[in-house]
């Protein structure tokens, strides 16, 4: 059956080194009969690798949201899924902020899936990838202070209050999980521990690929090792 795989991050778990490696490798993932395909509609300052961002993207127009725009978007690119399917079973689509968008002000979006995918006879598979909670609080916070002016403000306690409040619906993983599985099965939510000590051959992206069924040779280019560095959590 004709299968669209949706990789929702978790954030912090690598999915930029993921997204990158597939969007390197996109003609190798064809030959292996998976397609990543480049969206048409681009968003600013977001990379073509996020082709799965249209599925909750806000676009905004002269400092104003645009919410007639983002369901046309939202609808062309679906068909573009659909135009897709017609030469490939499998596709895949990656964004890390569909987790976070899910749990707040897109909680609709696994019902309109699964909605458009009867109509247009295709399942959904969906990938997670979780970090054990202090770890990607304290891997969030890091990023936030090296990258949001007005965050750094933020001390880790006012932080910890947030995550454990208004954004406690994030970091609820049981929670998230049952949600997607209301919509497209229990059986289609594939979930992963962020982990090297349980990635396929230690590697995250062997780990991510070998769901597809991809085989990662030598003939696949690999991403530059770059450093990030940030503040301990010990």
């Amino acid at each position: 059956m004709k299968t669209l795989y949706i990789h929702i991050g978790t954030p912090k778990t690598g999915t930029t080194s993921i997204q990158n490696f597939c969007g390197l490798n996109r003609e190798k993932l064809k030959e292996q009969g998976v397609l990543y395909p480049i969206m048409h509609y681009h968003y600013e300052r977001k990379s073509v690798n996020r082709n799965g961002y249209f599925l909750h993207g806000v676009i905004k127009e002269n400092g104003t949201r645009n919410k007639e725009k983002e369901k046309q978007v939202f609808d062309s690119e679906l068909q573009y899924i659909v135009d897709c399917f017609k030469e490939n079973d499998t596709i895949l689509l990656s964004d890390e902020s569909i987790w976070w968008a899910t749990a707040t002000r897109r909680k609709g979006l696994w019902k309109d899936l699964k909605k458009h995918s009867e109509q247009h006879n295709y399942q959904i598979k969906v990938i997670v990838y979780l970090r054990r909670q202090d770890q990607f609080m304290m891997s969030r916070y890091n990023q936030r202070l090296k990258t949001d002016f007005v965050a750094s403000t933020q001390n880790f306690d006012e932080y910890f209050a947030d995550m454990n409040g208004r954004f406690k619906c994030v970091m609820d993983y049981r929670d998230r999980i049952d949600n997607i599985a209301k919509s497209i099965s229990k059986e289609n939510v594939i979930v992963k521990r962020f982990d090297r000590n349980y990635f396929y051959n230690g590697d995250l992206n062997q780990d991510f690929l070998n769901i597809l069924g991809v085989k990662v040779d030598d003939s696949f280019q690999q991403l530059k090792e770059t450093a990030n560095t940030g503040i301990s959590d010990k």
